[in-house]
């Protein structure tokens, strides 16, 4: 197999990002037997709401210490149909986000995706933006930086649609490495995902041994039926650009469809200048998002067992992991550190009824 993924044009990866909400949102109203978590200390921490009135949130990031980049999807129109998804702003005290420039989009693209705001390095928020041609049907997907203050926009990357070979869509978690705009992405669907690298033109599987308990390889999921793989998730570059942690669930090989879902998640922290990796082995249900403190010490975890969602934090020292406990703690779906490493944003889902449209309350929780 050719190691540069190959582009089809024409797919529309709104269907991806539904099927991640839908599936968090079932998940944290399924009306089921609780099942225990690890064995493990927890820390209470304070939260406060911020000032903004709920609405449809998926995606939250720091600007500043100050500001709030969020994704959000409009209602939709009289009509039924969507407007898309677009990136907003909003200050911590503030009662209404305001829109972000898309003048630039708005000049070639009908239809307007634009998901997973991150804060890189350079104080920039970085997005990605699927622009869609009703004309032709093709889909042009970018990784963009936005200069909030400027209000300046360059294209990062520019990637045609992504697929893997069997059709599964890519999902679109993105880290860039510290102080380069190469970086890594999140391929797959929530049942068969696996990393990537990217550059400025290209997208490459990872390609990374894996010892036992995963064994084979990162990259097995771009070569072999989805069965045949462990399921990787949420790769994240290191503070410092020289580790990669990604949520590994070993226990998915050898299972097909829904089934895969049930395998609980470790995490591995991959050392690509060595080609070792160290192994956390957490076996955290539903796990689904990854981030690393600024300070490159801890490693944050959002799990959604059947009782709801779990915020966890991993040491890379080795220390215990700890769950991190606060009001509304189960119905958290997105979580983002501040800068300082202080405090986190978190989104809080107040209705998921999958018929309408739904509210999301940002949150501010104060670490302990």
């Amino acid at each position: 197999m050719d190691s540069k993924l190959r582009p089809q044009a024409g797919t529309n990866v709104r269907h991806a990002l539904l099927l991640v909400l839908a599936l968090v949102a079932l998940l944290i109203d399924a009306c089921v037997t609780p099942q225990a978590s690890p064995s493990a200390p927890s820390q209470a921490a304070a939260v406060a709401t911020v000032g903004l009135v709920p609405a449809d949130y998926f995606a939250v990031t720091w600007a500043d210490e100050d500001t709030l980049v969020l994704g959000w999807m409009p209602p939709s129109l009289a009509d039924g149909r969507s407007q898309g998804s677009r990136l907003v702003a909003a200050d911590l005290d503030a009662s209404e986000h305001r829109a972000l420039p898309h003048a630039t989009a708005n000049e070639r693209c009908d239809f307007i995706e634009e998901r997973w705001p991150s804060r890189i390095d350079d104080g920039r928020v970085a997005f990605i933006r699927d622009c869609l041609d009703y004309g032709t049907g093709a889909v042009i997907t970018e990784i963009t930086a936005l200069d909030l203050d400027s209000e300046d926009e360059v294209v990062l990357a520019s990637l045609s649609e992504v697929w893997l070979p069997d059709g599964r869509a890519l999902v679109g978690s993105f880290s860039f490495r510290a102080g380069t705009t190469d970086g890594l992405l999140g391929m797959g669907d929530v049942l068969c995902g696996s990393v990537a690298t990217f550059d400025s033109s290209e997208v490459h599987p990872l390609d990374f041994p894996l010892p036992s308990p995963a064994r084979g390889d990162l990259a097995d999921v771009f070569a072999r039926p989805c069965a045949e793989t462990v399921n990787a998730f949420a790769p994240a570059w290191s503070p410092d650009g020289t580790r990669i942690a990604v949520l590994i669930a070993p226990d998915a090989r050898g299972v097909d469809g829904f089934g895969r879902f049930d395998a609980a998640y470790d995490i591995a922290v991959l050392d690509p200048a060595t080609r070792t990796l160290e192994w956390f082995p957490v076996q955290l249900d539903g796990a689904y998002r990854l981030a690393w403190s600024p300070d490159g010490t801890i490693l944050l975890v959002i799990a959604n067992p059947p009782a709801g969602s779990e915020i966890w934090l991993v040491p890379i020292d080795g220390s215990q992991p700890y769950r991190l406990l606060f009001e509304d703690t189960e119905r958290v779906s997105e979580i983002s550190w501040s800068p300082d490493g202080r405090h986190l944003a978190a989104l809080v889902v107040t209705s998921a009824d999958l018929d309408l449209d739904r509210l999301v309350q940002p949150v501010l929780v104060s670490l302990p």
